[in-house]
């Protein structure tokens, strides 16, 4: 059973889509000249410095808040490109950590496209991995090309298929699962990474651990579309039962009657 800490609030909401980070960001839709591609060296030099220092940063963040990781192991021998999958529960970590597990420099990082209106990082946020989803269907083809593309060439796809950060919430909510589309159309393994929360000895924010499990193969169950819901379930699965891991709960979250 998780512990609660008793000086910090309850979040109440009332859908799973609920946003509590409180960034009153607009959701804008992506301009049609917008491309996800780099033009250029200059822009490929540019990516490269924004990488590692993401990749320094990450490693600053990690021996300051002493996080634990599980499963490191599982990602030895990985001769292709593969997408992984976590829990999305941290403002800054969940942006830090994926560059501190996995090569930053391989790395793409799907992103909510009102991270485009935060000021100067927006102009920013494609040089350091991220690609924001297009609202507009003629966009998204170039989107997913680029995706595709990258995974091929043995990119590294980071998906929080909850879709909103939620803080500290230590249990796993419902996943898109068009999110799974990409490993089953590339045929290409999957991970997941799922970041639990425990007691710290001297502070009231928690410890973290972090799961790292995989891979997981595409299944061959029927369809492209089973085959995803079927990889939806392994994953979610999975990542429930880490989230058992849990034992204090810093914000609770619960449903609006």
């Amino acid at each position: 059973m998780n512990q609660k800490n008793e000086f910090v609030k309850t979040y109440y909401y009332e859908t799973f889509s609920d946003d509590f980070v409180g960034t009153n960001i607009s959701q804008p839709i992506i301009s049609k000249q917008y491309r996800w591609t780099f033009d250029g060296n200059g822009e490929k030099g540019l990516s490269q410095f924004i990488n590692a220092l993401l990749g320094f940063m990450a490693k600053v963040y990690v021996n300051y808040q002493k996080i634990n990781f599980i499963g490191c192991e599982n990602l030895q021998n990985q001769t292709k490109g593969y997408v992984i999958y976590g829990n999305h529960t941290q403002i800054n970590g969940d942006v830090l950590l994926p560059n501190y597990i996995f090569d930053s420099q391989k790395l793409s990082i799907i992103v909510n496209p009102a991270n485009l209106e935060i000021p100067v990082i927006g102009r920013l946020i494609k040089f350091g991995g991220g690609l924001p989803i297009p609202k507009d269907v003629h966009q998204f083809g170039k989107f997913k090309n680029e995706i595709d593309s990258r995974l091929q060439k043995g990119g590294l796809l980071m998906i929080y298929p909850e879709a909103h950060v939620w803080p500290y919430a230590t249990k796993i909510r419902p996943f898109s699962k068009a999110s799974f589309h990409f490993p089953v159309e590339n045929n290409l393994d999957s991970f997941c990474v799922t970041t639990t929360y425990q007691k710290s000895k001297y502070f009231k924010r928690p410890r973290k651990t972090i799961f790292i499990d995989g891979p997981f193969h595409v299944p061959r169950v029927g369809s492209k579309k089973e085959n995803q819901t079927e990889l939806e379930r392994e994953i979610r699965d999975c990542m429930i039962n880490r989230a058992k891991n849990n034992t204090y709960e810093y914000i609770c979250y619960k449903k609006r009657q």
